[in-house]
């Protein structure tokens, strides 16, 4: 399972789903991480969470964990079939679970 974080830095779960700068692309089953540009940048939201939606489904991400998200997003990402799990830790390897 592909599973995303939004992040500003690769390392803590940005406070703005939809408006961070990355999402780190974590796998799972391999334990690789990817960090990818946020492709929705500033314009419609319609176009943006297109993009958006388009971007984790190339990266075939099964889950988001956040901390909030609109929505009308969350909404979006139900539609495609990306689960939306929220979570209080913000520290990313800590969700992981890693001791490092």
């Amino acid at each position: 399972m592909r599973v995303a974080f939004p992040t500003e830095d690769g390392r803590r779960i940005s406070e703005h789903f939809g408006r961070s700068k990355y999402f780190l692309i974590y796998d799972t089953k391999t334990k690789e991480k990817k960090l990818v540009e946020n492709p929705h940048g500033e314009g419609p939201d319609v176009v943006g969470h297109a993009k958006l939606l388009n971007l984790l489904l190339r990266e075939e991400v099964s889950k988001v964990i956040c901390w909030n998200i609109g929505v009308r997003m969350r909404e979006d990402l139900k539609k495609v079939g990306i689960k939306v799990e929220f979570t209080d830790e913000l520290d990313i390897s800590r969700c992981l679970g890693d001791k490092t």
